[in-house]
């Protein structure tokens, strides 16, 4: 394979450089690559990352839309590119969708935007069709980036273009107004990366294989619908695993590029985020595969990830808890009225005498889907991995999916009903608490209430809120304590020097929330 060969970025002039033409005192315009009789003084600082791609690079989107569009064409592509890596990543589509106000518009040029994105799709960098972003979502403009971007070479590039780095300038101050967003991305600045291409590929084969494994097992599953069970008989056929291979390197360098951005104060708006659904906190860590945070060190400190035991359901004993155990009479209980307000007479006690003392009290709790497994599905014996992984799954499935469509269905070799699960499981008492929150309209979180098809949703969104809230009360205590840390949803990455510390500390809560508690989950 013939390596390509790339342009060389040095240059001549920079920005307000000085110098005499036909007489006259001209300055550098390093935006649009003239001289002038006046320019501001501009000392551009290097820290917004863009990949520049051999298969159209700089020299190209010069020649096409003119050198003041190179930084502004290249991040459009860029951003499309990482957007399509993460979308194909979460579930095998192409497809995405870019913002038309701030990652379009404002980034190609008001005026510009529409021939640039025209011109790209008439010589076959991007296609362009109208559809909705899913079923229930509006039309929007969708794009899919040509397949020569995700394997032709690329390297990482510093913006140049002042106008450019001033609109993401502004995206940045967006972000930050947030406490603990603004302590992540000082603890992310201290993170390093170290990259061994042995190393790396023994995780990403390791990865493969496990992933491999778990879809042939998930084939089993009875809870699994049809459509999943589609996606999941797809052959691991030679290309599929080549290309799954090529996918986690691009993760990888991904990875790496955010981490030089952020050290560079090169902070963007899908490196940190909070979503509007649970308000959980995206970072560029969490959005990557978990097995490369063996390649990560706070200062020279390997990693120690710490988090929830038996997270989701234990937010759900929490939930209980709230119902049964507070006072209402002191009007400081939001969350917990408001569910109490939905429930009515019911309070998933049942739930609580069940697994309570055994899973959720105590530094000795038992794990509480293996738990369930022996105490109340019938299995014996010590609870195999694949046959905890399965428990989990169901009922995830049970807490998460609208029951109405599996009333039909027969689970755990056609022994129960879904109904028959539910109340097994949970409680006659608690899976009542369950299905009154799945089918009731308040929005547990933010912006606008729930109704149709969404209203299942609300299960998810409530323990997610709770998460969110139980979290970031950690995070506090971490904070007072100055301790680095990356957040991981329902856990955090510390340093190893940090972890005694932590530990003393995150467990000592005596009040309701004691149900949730931590644990050293791995140390990389």
């Amino acid at each position: 394979m013939i390596e390509y060969k790339w342009n060389s970025r040095d240059r001549k002039y920079s920005y307000g450089d000085y110098k005499v033409i036909d007489g006259k005192g001209m300055y550098y315009n390093e935006d649009s690559n003239k001289w002038n009789s006046w320019v501001s003084k501009k000392n551009i600082i290097e820290k917004y990352i863009r990949y520049e791609f051999s298969c159209f690079d700089d020299r190209e989107i010069e020649k096409e839309f003119g050198y003041s569009n190179i930084d502004r064409v290249g991040k459009y592509l860029f951003l499309i590119y990482k957007k399509s890596i993460e979308r194909y990543r979460r579930d095998g589509k192409r497809w995405i969708y870019v913002d038309k106000i701030n990652d379009e518009i404002k980034l190609l040029g008001n005026g510009n935007s529409n021939w640039i994105r025209e011109r790209l799709v008439d010589i076959g960098l991007i296609e362009s069709k109208i559809d909705k972003i899913s079923k229930y979502g509006k039309e929007v403009r969708l794009y899919k980036l040509d397949d020569e971007f995700i394997n032709c070479e690329k390297r990482s590039v510093f913006i140049r273009n002042s106008k450019v780095i001033r609109l993401l300038d502004k995206r940045y101050d967006s972000i930050v107004n947030d406490d603990f967003v603004k302590w992540e991305i000082q603890s992310c600045k201290k993170l390093n990366i170290i990259d061994n291409e042995n190393g790396r590929l023994r995780v990403i084969m390791n990865r493969l294989k496990n992933r491999m494994s778990s879809d042939y097992k998930k084939l089993e599953y009875d809870f699994i619908g049809k459509r999943a069970k589609k996606k999941l008989e797809r052959e691991w056929d030679d290309n599929r695993r080549d290309e799954y291979v090529d996918r986690c390197n691009i993760n990888f360098d991904l990875l790496k590029s955010d981490l030089l951005s952020v050290k560079e104060d090169g902070i963007e708006s899908d490196m940190f985020s909070i979503d509007n659904f649970s308000g959980r906190l995206y970072n560029i860590v969490c959005n990557r595969e978990k097995e490369y945070r063996s390649f990560l060190r706070f200062g020279k400190s390997k990693l120690v990830e710490v988090d929830m035991i038996n997270g989701y359901i234990s937010l759900l004993c929490r939930v209980f808890k709230g119902i049964r155990d507070i006072r209402r009479d002191s009007g400081k209980n939001g969350l917990d009225d408001k569910i109490k307000e939905i429930v009515g007479d019911n309070n998933g006690n049942d739930f609580l005498v069940m697994y309570e003392e055994m899973c959720f009290k105590g530094n000795n709790r038992i794990d509480f889907y293996e738990y369930v497994g022996m105490s109340r599905l019938g299995m014996f014996g010590k609870i195999s991995k694949d046959e905890r992984n399965y428990i989990k799954g169901l009922i995830l499935y049970i807490l998460n999916g609208k029951i109405d469509f599996s009333l039909n269905k027969k689970f755990i070799n056609d022994r129960f009903s879904i109904m028959e699960l539910g109340e097994k499981i949970f409680g006659v008492d608690g899976f009542k608490c369950i299905e009154k929150i799945k089918n009731s309209d308040v929005d547990f979180k933010m912006n606008s209430e729930l109704f149709g098809y969404n209203r299942f949703k609300n299960m998810s969104k409530l323990l997610g809120s709770l998460e969110v809230m139980i979290m970031r009360s950690r995070w506090k205590k971490l904070i007072e304590m100055e301790i680095d840390y990356v957040s991981l949803f329902d856990g955090f990455l510390i340093g190893s020097d940090d972890k005694e510390r932590v530990m003393n500390m995150i467990n000592n809560d005596n009040g309701i929330d004691s149900v949730i508690s931590f644990r050293v989950d791995k140390e990389y």
